[in-house]
């Protein structure tokens, strides 16, 4: 799979939830998941973590494709993701 260049400056992209995301597609995964994209993209920028359904939702979606995500995964994307923020102010 070829990254377009911007994807590789982020950590967001980076990170295994962000690598799953990623490589399914944020239309698809969202759609999957029965919510909105911009829900998803607010799930990658760190500006809202996803509540534990959701959470299980992913896992199990990652699951069905054969990529290995865990909770701590997500959890530990969202953190990352908020501590590039804030460093970066």
């Amino acid at each position: 799979m070829t990254r377009t260049p911007w994807k590789t400056e982020t950590v967001r992209w980076t990170t295994r939830f962000g690598r799953f995301v990623d490589g399914c597609g944020i239309d698809k995964l969202a759609s999957d998941l029965g919510i909105n994209r911009s829900t998803l993209y607010n799930y990658l920028n760190g500006r809202t973590e996803p509540r534990r359904t959701m959470i299980a939702k992913i896992v199990i979606a990652a699951k069905a494709r054969a990529f290995r995500l865990t909770i701590s995964d997500i959890h530990r994307h969202s953190a990352k993701v908020r501590n590039e923020r804030e460093a970066s102010r």
